[in-house]
């Protein structure tokens, strides 16, 4: 240390010796910025631009340093973090020595000065530099030609800040870790943990307001990004898809604009400096020289280091614990690895161990005494979060994603409820989101667990239809917390996100409700968008005039099945005019005749086969195709090998494997579905709806709601059921490769009935496709040749067979 109590402004004496300290970071950012613009100015007066639009080079355009910047922002980053770690290093090393601290607090200034002059050392000379070089590439863009408009200096401003933000926060975590440690050691562990911290408190508020708030979705997921501030560079990157060139040119146009979420992570970065550093400065007088080269004795950072690592490791464990949304697995989970984790560190990071564990018993008190609070208050409704529907008449449009869906509408969405039957069954319970798969990445982006679109989402703009949605909102907001298993509780997962006309968003998401308002809720199956892609129920387009494209994805034949789901009959020819008699009826659809119709209106199934599911019956090589008029060709010869009717010889009636309602091509025709009814009776097909299977033909059933089917509870469950069937050959082959565990049936349900009237009554009143609740029952049917099917009877008819079975339901 040269300086001496002898200079007339110690203060000024001090920081300028600081500056000299870290030079090297200013210098070492001047130099990398002048030859990356220098370098890309020279190429491009050699080369020209790399393309241009109306003149314009794209890449270029926006300025030298800032498209490329943006390319390697990961580098720039890390460099930047690296740079601040070091200056803050070396000018608040002598917080560790004893010998340069008591030279350093000798210098005639008071200890906040000192504080000062040093921290305004390390930060303001990258600032000029930062400033200086945004300078030089607006100057070097005007000296090329290019425009500068206001978006070009927006973004030169928005990235010269973002940057030094992040050196910033960086520089003044690693400085009050310095200053308040005894060891480098023990700061640079401080350093890391305080770090962590914003990216921590978004995860938790999110975790919170999902788990303990109704209607709780993660507060932040990547709007207002206040919790990333690390990731402040990241604004562009993140946001906009990563697209650096397009975004610089829709920002220039005008396209994209730089917005308040745009700059939330940097906006974060000052304030979490500025917080930071007003407790530093303030109780840096504070601290005791005596510390110093000590381990175990910064009391102050050992006791907030203690608790940030509780509240971490707890965070985690409870997002592990609760993905089926229990609070009170949540609460216990994170209370009691909170105790555990903070004492663990106290035990490692204290001194005289013992006399401050007793300390920090008492204080634990008070920790689990404010979570709980916490809890009660996002129990609670999170101060009207959970009530607040917004007013109709102020919406813009809102956003739907929904687990259950017009079936018709949704088909080729891959998101939507297609399930697969095992055993002949395809159990509807709810999906969960894994929110501990991509933990890592939410932990570093700091970004909440969204839970985003993850099922079809539909757009609604028609008033009358907002108030639709805006009415349902308000049943669901207004039913609260229910419990699992309740009776008339059901899963449903439901998002709902509203874009104001003011421009603010409102998003709420439900995965438990009331079956009152999963009957509501799938009312909305009527609403335009939800039924837009029925249209292209067969991947076909139709054009101007209605007509009807071609395509190779499904065979030119449909297959057709009676309501047991036992026989198959192929019908060769998919004509266009049955498509459009198909599209007819499937547009004119209802919520009503889709869900609640009766089951003595489903007259049977009519299913497409896909190409890849009948290449192996047809016998495809792997080089040949199905081409759009049946034909089959070699596509490495581009010549017809044969026809799907010639090697349709040996195709079977009755299906080989098995069949699922709920998949993507399947249409349980109903008595209303008019324009099919009429083009089968033409044509003499409505014959192979018909089936001769009775009571005789079913060896048992077996008998059993939605949840006891797999064990769970209501809340699992969707409120919906799809018929299945699985051929005696695919149970045989089932049993063959022991997958039995997938046997739900076998493995919840026990006892069967073997009544033949009970039977016969299931049978005729079995429903394929449909609504149901609670009271409802699934039934299993095992036949005599070893299939085994699944179909649904109303609460009405069960209620029937515990009389014809003497009160027992088994």
């Amino acid at each position: 240390m040269t300086l001496n109590k002898s200079s007339r402004n110690p203060f000024a004496s001090m920081f300028w010796n600081s500056v000299k300290r870290t030079l090297f970071v200013p210098i070492a950012t001047l130099v990398m910025f002048i030859l990356a613009i220098l370098t890309d100015f020279i190429a491009e007066l050699l080369s020209g631009p790399d393309y241009s639009v109306n003149g314009y080079s794209y890449y270029n355009k926006y300025g030298y340093f800032w498209d490329n910047i943006f390319s390697s922002i990961i580098l720039v980053v890390i460099i930047t973090i690296i740079f601040a770690i070091i200056s803050a290093t070396v000018l608040f090393r002598f917080a560790q020595s004893k010998k340069q601290g008591n030279v350093i607090f000798s210098l005639g200034l008071s200890r906040r000065k000192i504080f000062l002059a040093k921290y305004l050392g390390g930060i303001v000379p990258l600032a000029a530099v930062l400033t200086f070089s945004a300078i030089i590439e607006i100057i070097v863009n005007l000296i090329s030609g290019y425009i500068v408009k206001f978006p070009t200096i927006h973004l030169a401003l928005i990235s010269v800040v973002s940057m030094l933000g992040t050196y910033v926060l960086t520089f003044t975590i690693v400085a009050a870790a310095m200053a308040f440690s005894g060891n480098i050691v023990e700061a640079g562990i401080f350093s890391v943990i305080i770090a962590f911290f914003p990216n921590f408190a978004g995860v938790f508020l999110g975790h919170m307001c999902r788990v303990f708030t109704h209607g709780g979705i993660e507060t932040y997921s990547g709007d207002l990004n206040f919790f990333n501030p690390f990731f402040a560079s990241f604004f562009m990157t993140f946001e906009k898809g990563g697209d650096t060139s397009s975004y610089l040119a829709g920002l220039y146009t005008g396209f994209n604009k730089l917005t308040i979420y745009d700059w939330s992570s940097t906006i974060s970065c000052f304030v979490i400096s500025a917080i930071i550093f007003a407790i530093a400065y303030w109780v840096f007088p504070k601290c005791r020289n005596e510390i110093s080269g000590f381990f175990g004795k910064a009391k102050g950072l050992n006791e907030i280091c203690g608790a940030m690592v509780g509240f971490y490791v707890g965070t985690i464990v409870s997002m592990n614990m609760t993905e089926n949304r229990s609070s009170v697995i949540a609460f216990v989970s994170f209370v009691l690895t909170f105790i555990l984790v903070y004492l663990v560190f106290k035990f490692i990071f204290t001194y005289k161990r013992m006399k401050n564990m007793k300390q920090s018993a008492k204080r634990l008190v008070a920790y689990v005494a404010a979570f709980a609070v916490i809890t009660v208050i996002f129990s609670t409704g999170l101060f009207g979060y959970s009530s607040y529907v917004p007013d109709a008449k102020k919406v813009g449009k809102i956003d739907v994603s929904m687990e259950i869906t017009n079936p018709y509408g949704a088909v080729n969405y891959e998101a939507a409820l297609h399930r697969d039957e095992v055993y002949g069954y395809a159990p509807m319970t709810k999906s969960t989101v894994s929110f501990t798969s991509n933990l890592v990445d939410i932990i570093l982006t700091g970004e909440s667990t969204g839970l985003g679109f993850y099922f079809p989402y539909y757009t609604v703009i028609d008033g009358k239809e907002i108030e639709q949605v805006v009415e349902i909102h308000k049943t669901l907001a207004k039913e609260g917390k229910l419990k699992s298993n309740a009776d008339n509780v059901c899963g449903y997962n439901i998002l709902i996100e509203y874009t104001l006309k003011n421009g603010k968003t409102v998003k709420r998401f439900y995965d438990t409700v009331s079956t009152e308002s999963a009957i509501k809720a799938l009312g909305l199956s009527d609403l335009s968008d939800f039924k837009s892609g029925i249209q292209n129920y067969f991947d076909y387009h139709a054009t101007s005039t209605g007509m009807i494209a071609t395509t190779s994805n499904y065979l030119d034949g449909f297959c057709m099945l009676p309501k047991n789901l036992k026989s198959c009959k192929y019908v060769d020819g998919l004509k266009y005019d049955f498509m459009k008699a198909i599209l007819a009826d499937l547009e004119k659809q209802s919520a009503q005749q889709i869900y609640f119709h009766n089951p003595e209106d489903e007259l049977g199934v009519i299913y497409f086969p896909r190409d890849t599911e009948l290449s192996s019956i047809l016998n495809l090589a792997d080089n040949e195709i199905i081409g759009s008029d049946g034909t089959i060709i070699n596509v490495d010869t581009d010549k017809i090998t044969g026809t799907v009717k010639e090697r349709r010889a040996d195709f079977p009636d009755l299906l080989g494997t098995s069949l699922s309602i709920s998949s993507d091509k399947c249409i349980v025709v109903t008595k209303d579905m008019t324009n099919i009814i009429k083009y089968l009776t033409d044509k003499n097909l409505m014959q192979y709806f018909k089936s001769d299977v009775t009571a005789d033909d079913v060896k048992r059933i077996k008998i059993a709601t939605r949840a006891e089917t797999v064990g769970k509870k209501n809340s699992d469950m969707l409120p919906i059921f799809a018929a299945g069937y699985a051929s005696a050959d695919e149970i045989a082959l089932n049993n063959t490769m022991s997958i039995q565990a997938s046997h739900d049936f076998a493995n919840h349900v026990g006892g069967s009935i073997k009544d033949k009237s009970a039977i016969q009554t299931v049978l005729d009143n079995a429903l394929l496709y449909g609504y149901n609740g609670n009271d409802d029952r699934v039934v299993e049917v095992t036949y005599n040749d070893g299939s085994i099917a699944t179909y649904a009877i109303k609460a009405d008819v069960y209620s029937k067979l515990n009389i014809k079975l003497g009160g027992s339901k088994l």
